[in-house]
């Protein structure tokens, strides 16, 4: 062990010297450390500003199913912004996106919603739908709720706060429930909800990164009401070369990694859950 590692573990266990140092240097290596990542994320978000107002000067997703969407400012909750002005934030999703337009649902409940690029995307792309958006995050409710009025949606959304698995059982059967709420499936939603939801569909993004028995314990509570479709998100690096827009044109694969990315912490999945045939 090298000699100023050996010096700092005895310190560190001396009952007499470990506190001296607790309250001097350690403490001011915290306030340092604090003050650096602040710097940084100060950085970040202005880079982001910038880069944001590179690509559309006005906010507008450029492309992908929700194309036209708008953004009342460069703000974005629990999740990369860039990726969805470009067109390419859950690429993995368009397809499904489509379906899920086509079918028309009546009400579709969004929890989970952050700043609301689901809810008002899906507004607007489903004018005869009502849609319920919900978040913990009170920044995020009051973005949601900005993001309706700035795109017209505002009279067929309402953005309410949290809600339990009572919530979900009161609720009235065969609408569309899309649940991102960051490992609170696990406690959300179960066989009981699966039931009273028989005719309903549920798109889930699961978070094993939480608690590695969601995914199963999902599998487990829709298996009997619901058939279960997986689709796995994409490595950020790989998005690198997958994307060729021209916004990305001329630039470096690390200057087009950082636009694309979309920063998840390991590859992620989503479940979509429709309905079984109901017998009778």
């Amino acid at each position: 062990m090298h000699p100023i590692k050996r010096l700092l573990r005895k310190a560190a266990t001396n009952p007499f010297v470990w506190p001296v140092l607790k309250n001097t240097v350690v403490r001011v290596a915290n306030v340092l450390q604090e003050a650096r990542r602040e710097l940084e994320d100060h950085e970040t978000r202005a880079r982001m500003e910038k880069d944001a107002r590179a690509i559309s000067p006005d906010l507008t997703v450029l492309r992908g199913p929700f194309a036209g969407l708008k953004y009342p400012g460069v703000k974005s909750y629990h999740s990369a912004l860039i990726p969805k002005l470009l067109g390419c934030y859950e690429t993995e999703l368009h397809p499904l996106v489509e379906v899920i337009c086509a079918r028309g649902y009546d009400t579709i409940h969004n929890i989970g919603c952050a700043e609301g690029y689901y809810a008002a995307g899906l507004a607007r792309r489903m004018p005869d739908a009502r849609i319920i958006a919900y978040d913990t995050d009170e920044g995020a409710r009051h973005a949601c709720e900005e993001m309706a009025e700035l795109n017209r949606v505002a009279d067929r959304m309402t953005v309410k706060g949290g809600l339990n698995q009572e919530d979900l059982l009161r609720m009235p059967d065969g609408c569309l429930i899309i649940c991102d709420c960051e490992g609170f499936e696990a406690t959300l939603l179960n066989q009981a909800v699966a039931r009273h939801h028989r005719r309903s569909a549920f798109l889930i993004e699961i978070h094993d990164n939480v608690d590695p028995g969601i995914s199963e314990m999902i599998r487990r509570a829709f298996e009997e009401t619901h058939a279960i479709h997986q689709t796995t998100s994409t490595d950020d690096l790989k998005k690198t070369s997958l994307y060729d827009f021209p916004e990305l044109q001329g630039l470096s694969l690390r200057e087009r990694r950082w636009l694309v990315s979309e920063h998840r912490p390991t590859l992620m999945d989503w479940f979509w859950c429709i309905p079984r045939p109901v017998e009778g």
